[in-house]
């Protein structure tokens, strides 16, 4: 098996060099392998700058010379839209990752027209169509256009919560922020699907449980139908509610700066009432508050739940890890040009001192 002796590559004007050179296995003083040549063909059109790759082989010295031949796709240097006649293309522009001055390269094409139709049906136009239009230019730039056929913006004809028993369909879609097309909805901006807000809206359904008890709440995705017209959506979430919670014991660990009885007085979580997440969650910025007014800026909460199945209790220890305490060093002003330092370091050191 002979050793290669030289390496060489030939028509790369944008790629360097030596980024073709530590992508590829054969290496000058390896042995050649016609695998291994393969491999790294394999591997240059796996990185999508290239439309072909070959290799030339020849004695040299005693063992072979390789050489690399390869042929850079195009440039994109202008990149423009057509057909979008209900936004900009500069808003289009901002959906999108390809720039002039890439790679025109198939996959991120493919990959830019697909974040297009997202922002289209996230917009409520569920059946756009969009074409990529590729121009030569030169040997070795392209122009793209994206020639768009928008369609119709589809309206949510009828939102539907299946599963639920204790909470109302009513409560469950006031806090929803994805609502039906009424009369109003061109002012509101409503009535309209858009997915982020969806994922939003389990979020904020899953709150509202969590608030009420119900800790073992599951949200399905929701199910998305069109209309036989193609006009309407018909939207389907499905709840499986689960049992409802009460708060049992409440108890502190960590904690040397304050009694448990200080952390008493200011929690509002207390047993026996409905366990609620939600003002769990502001009992701990509380107790946080009480730690950083005493200089303990790093002070951490971890709720540690030990929930009873059968008595459907959660007991509740906040553990606390308190930190350092941090005091104040030197203080730096700059930018004021009307008012003196020590008159701002004054209302500083009273605000602290309040």
């Amino acid at each position: 098996m002979p050793l290669i002796k030289s390496l060489e590559i030939r028509g790369n004007k944008k790629i360097e060099t030596e980024t073709v050179r530590v992508k590829i296995e054969s290496k000058i003083g390896t042995f050649f392998s016609q695998q291994n040549v393969q491999k790294d063909i394999k591997t240059l059109y796996g990185l999508g700058y290239f439309d072909d790759v070959s290799v030339e082989l020849e004695l040299f010295e005693g063992g072979v010379k390789l050489t690399f031949n390869l042929k850079e796709k195009p440039t994109i240097i202008s990149l423009d839209f057509q057909g979008n006649e209900e936004f900009e293309a500069d808003k289009l522009k901002e959906s999108i990752t390809i720039t002039p001055g890439a790679i025109a390269n198939y996959s991120l094409i493919m990959d830019n027209i697909e974040k297009i139709i997202a922002f289209y049906q996230s917009e409520g136009y569920w059946h756009v169509n969009v074409f990529p239009i590729i121009r030569n230019i030169s040997e070795d730039s392209v122009a793209i256009t994206f020639q768009i056929e928008e369609g119709p913006k589809v309206k949510i004809k009828k939102i539907t919560i299946g599963g639920n028993q204790f909470i109302s369909q009513g409560d469950i879609k006031d806090v929803m922020k994805t609502k039906k097309w009424w009369i109003f909805s061109f002012i509101t901006s409503s009535g309209i699907y858009r997915e982020i807000e969806m994922k939003g809206d389990i979020e904020r359904i899953r709150e509202l449980y969590h608030s009420q008890g119900y800790i073992y709440v599951v949200i399905s995705e929701p199910v998305v139908t069109l209309s036989p017209d193609k006009k309407k959506l018909f939207i389907n979430i499905q709840v499986s509610e689960g049992e409802q919670y009460k708060v049992g014991q409440m108890s502190f660990s960590g904690n040397t700066v304050f009694q448990n009885t200080e952390l008493y007085e200011h929690i509002k979580t207390t047993g026996g009432e409905i366990f609620n997440r939600t003002k769990l969650r502001t009992d701990i910025d509380t107790i946080l508050d009480l730690y950083l007014e005493r200089g303990y800026a790093r002070a951490d909460i971890n709720p540690v739940m030990k929930v009873n199945a059968e008595e459907k209790f959660v007991d509740v220890t906040f553990s606390i890890s308190e930190g350092d305490i941090f005091r104040i060093g030197r203080i730096q002003i700059s930018g004021n040009r009307k008012t003196r330092d020590k008159v701002i370091r004054r209302a500083i050191f009273s605000t602290i001192n309040s």
